[in-house]
Order: structure tokens, then sequence, then C-alpha cells
């Protein structure tokens, strides 16, 4: 692999490393506000 590939690599695992993280924050946000409005109902 060249330096190129490498460095390439490494942004596409950062992208998808941190898509993953706020993708988990959302669905953790979106599952205690329905948890939330069904304990209000």
């Amino acid at each position: 692999m060249t330096l190129i590939q490498i460095e390439i690599t490494k942004v596409t695992l950062m992208i998808i490393s941190a898509t993953a993280v706020s993708f988990g924050s959302l669905l953790i946000f979106a599952s205690s506000l329905v948890h939330t409005r069904s304990e209000h109902m």
C-alpha cells in the first residue's frame, strides 16, 4: 500500500466511526424520547 492509500484508509475509517457514533447517539436520544413519552401517557 502506498502512503496515499494509507491516508485515504485512515480518513475513511475516521468518517465511518464518526458517523456510527453520531448515529448511535441519535438512536439513544430517540429511544429516550419515546420512553419518556410512553411514561407520561
